[in-house]
């Protein structure tokens, strides 16, 4: 689509406008501090403070432009140019990854859509709206970690390796994570990233952050994530238990079936909200990001 394009082409020439200040930074700074010559010395100072004026007028830009709307600029060449602006300094690179969306639980803001046309293709060829799909991270557990998740699993009926993958997708395999990623007011805590929203406390306590209760009120919440699950072709139940794990704060259902991915449209089957690439939702954490996360957890449990 044309406007793909031109959001596209805006994150492209944005990314190279911030690696290129970036580096005239840098090159500014060694040639006033490894030069002698004073007339060097006075060029490398301008070039630091031009370059210091290029980024802030960049990042106000771009601070504007997302706060008015995210999804002009949803794309994936954002994370290159918050790698950039990281290498500025901790402080600049801490405040505005605080501006366009913390990390964690999959969380990037408004995650692009795959092509409608290829999610069709991919229902009639493959059946599975997550085939395909490759794990993005596997965690190393300790002894300790896998023995009680293999206990806490076999007990509640499940597969352990589920608690592994959800776990290094939340927590990179944490013990001691905090964060807030569901933006609700409370603390997600411990490997599993439990909420404390309904726990009576906004913050961690010791007994959500022990590793064992961690769990088994993980795999707890996984299980009541389940009932939500709907009778899909193209979603396991499991799947769709991750979609919902993950999924939503306002008490949507992800897994009910989408009504803008119809028949009339050209798909095949009916699919779950989750999965349709159509009107994901205006927030920051779209449908799409549900998707990512329920597919990517679910490539990845093979792996354990």
């Amino acid at each position: 689509a044309f406007s793909d394009y031109i959001q596209s082409s805006f994150n492209v020439l944005f990314g190279v406008f911030i690696v290129w200040s970036v580096f005239r930074l840098a090159y500014g700074g060694v040639l006033f501090m490894t030069s002698d010559i004073i007339n060097k010395k006075i060029a490398g100072k301008e070039m630091i403070i031009n370059s210091i004026k290029y980024i802030s007028l960049a990042l106000i830009t771009y601070s504007i432009m997302f706060f008015v709307n995210p999804d002009i600029l949803d794309n994936k060449i954002t994370n290159i140019v918050k790698g950039a602006v990281v290498t500025v300094g901790k402080g600049v690179g801490e405040a505005v990854r605080g501006a366009v969306g913390g990390a964690g639980s999959g969380s990037v803001g408004g995650r692009a859509c795959d092509d409608p046309a290829l999610v069709i293709e991919k229902l009639k060829t493959d059946k599975n709206i997550c085939s395909a799909t490759t794990c993005s991270k596997t965690c190393k557990f300790s002894d300790e970690i896998l023995s009680i998740a293999k206990t806490q699993a076999k007990s509640a009926g499940i597969d352990y390796r589920i608690v592994l993958a959800i776990s290094c997708r939340e927590s990179t395999g944490n013990i001691n994570a905090v964060g807030n990623h569901a933006n609700n007011g409370y603390a997600d805590c411990g490997l599993m990233q439990i909420n404390m929203k309904g726990k009576g406390s906004n913050s961690c306590t010791s007994e959500i952050m022990n590793v064992e209760n961690n769990i088994k009120e993980g795999i707890r919440l996984y299980k009541s994530k389940l009932s939500t699950a709907r009778s899909y072709k193209s979603a396991e139940n499991y799947t769709q238990a991750l979609a919902s794990y993950n999924c939503c704060s306002n008490g949507e259902n992800p897994n009910d079936k989408s009504v803008s991915c119809s028949n009339e449209l050209g798909f095949p089957d009916s699919i779950p909200k989750w999965a349709c690439p159509i009107d994901p939702g205006t927030a920051a954490f779209n449908m799409c990001n549900v998707k990512n996360y329920a597919c990517d957890v679910t490539a990845c449990v093979e792996n354990y």
